[in-house]
């Protein structure tokens, strides 16, 4: 997700590849960015609001439809392609569990793609004496929490494969293929983030 300049009237624009939030000090220039978007982008979903204390949680709940890097949806999407993942390998379903394991893996690096952009947000963010070190901290404890909670589920993700694993050499060696792709997605978000210097 991309945000830009400074101020309290926004125009969201989203998309399925990626969603966007820009920001103007006037009523008048969002007004008019909203509609040059509008004509160039058929294909987005595009709201003009107003948000006075803007505050990146809140605007992510309040327009989850327009964001689509919203973290408890995220969440529970990633959770149930999980489980439809281990349920396709304990059911022997080899194709099915390669497309979606493919399907979570390109999920887990758009995941850290966007994380990677809400850092360079925060940097941005950190320089504007207009915005509370208090709503900067807030956030980066959020990244922080996020990541945490990445590795715990990609570590127990990988536990239950490997669990339903144990009773085939292929399945074994399938799963291992899939754990270490999966494990090089993770670590090279991290390592990304890690190198952006956020905290």
């Amino acid at each position: 997700m991309q945000q830009q300049q400074l101020g309290c009237y926004y125009v969201i624009t989203a998309n399925k590849r990626k969603s966007e939030i820009l920001s103007y000090p006037t009523f008048e220039k969002a007004e008019i960015a909203y509609y040059e978007k509008y004509l160039a982008n058929s294909d987005c979903n595009i709201v003009l609001t107003h948000i006075q204390n803007p505050d990146f949680e809140q605007i992510s709940m309040a327009y989850s439809n327009y964001i689509l890097a919203m973290h408890a949806f995220f969440d529970d999407y990633r959770s149930l392609l999980a489980d439809r993942i281990v349920d396709s390998l304990r059911e022997e379903r080899y194709y099915q569990f390669i497309k979606l394991f493919r399907i979570y893996n390109y999920d887990v690096r758009s995941h850290f793609e966007n994380m990677s952009l809400e850092v360079d947000r925060i940097k941005t963010c950190s320089k504007n004496p207009r915005i509370s070190r208090n709503h900067i901290n807030k956030w980066i404890k959020e990244i922080k929490v996020r990541i945490i909670r990445w590795r715990d589920e990609t570590i127990a993700f990988g536990n239950r494969m490997h669990r339903v694993s144990l009773d085939s050499r292929f399945k074994n060696w399938l799963v291992g293929t899939r754990i270490e792709r999966l494990a090089k997605a993770v670590s090279e978000g991290q390592n990304v983030l890690r190198n952006k210097n956020y905290r």
